[in-house]
């Protein structure tokens, strides 16, 4: 009774170690690049526009300019988003509708199988007895 004790104090760790689950890997070189390209990009755009933005005088037209044309462009921006969650939210519909006709039509036809291969067996009887 010792020895299996033992065997099994000594393949705890070995048991331990295969339970627990491999590490996730790191992002993607692929992923990695394009965060690094979209950085960049993003910092290049906005630093420049911050600074020429900083040089325009506080109660001028063009920092009126500025200021309405963002906010319509965030306008835009919500009109944009609102109309694709639409257009997302009527792809769902219409699919899920023609996801029921196809499960409708493929319950009715497995049924006219089973009852074909049903009428199948009756006859096979009938004609043994």
């Amino acid at each position: 009774m010792i020895a299996p004790q033992t065997e099994l104090i000594v393949r705890q760790p070995e048991l331990v170690e295969a339970a627990e689950p491999p590490p996730a890997p790191g992002p993607s070189r692929t992923s990695r690049v394009l965060y690094g390209c979209s950085y960049y990009v993003s910092y290049s755009v906005t630093l420049p526009t911050f600074w020429f933005a900083s040089l325009v005088p506080r109660n001028s037209a063009v920092r009126r300019g500025f200021q309405d044309g963002a906010s319509a462009a965030a306008g835009a921006h919500e009109r944009l988003q609102v109309h694709a969650s639409a257009a997302v939210d009527a792809t769902r519909e219409k699919v899920g509708g023609a996801y029921a006709q196809v499960a409708t039509r493929v319950a009715q036809r497995v049924e006219n199988v089973q009852d074909a291969i049903a009428e199948r067996k009756y006859r096979r009887r009938v004609a043994m007895a």
